[in-house]
């Protein structure tokens, strides 16, 4: 009984550990990049969260699953415009 108990225990931890790798995997940034999201990042490495964070003309680069493009901007699309 004792090591039915204790097996029934370790079975119920691995599950958990199962899950919560599953669930470290799928928040994991390169598994964001191989769905086929990029990162933006400054010359300085800062992470970008807006076009206006950038100037006309400045570069970035764009981290992708397979590789970095650099980049320049040329200008800002306002994509939280209202449509009439």
């Amino acid at each position: 009984a004792l090591k039915q108990s204790i097996l029934m225990k370790l079975q119920s931890r691995f599950g958990q550990l199962e899950t919560l790798l599953a669930e470290l995997t799928v928040l994991n940034p390169k598994s964001i990049l191989d769905r086929g999201y990029a990162i933006a990042t400054a010359d300085s490495g800062k992470i970008i969260h807006s076009p206006n964070e950038l100037k006309t003309g400045e570069l970035f680069r764009l981290q992708l699953a397979k590789g970095i493009i650099s980049a320049r901007k040329e200008k800002n699309t306002d994509t939280h415009q209202k449509k009439v």
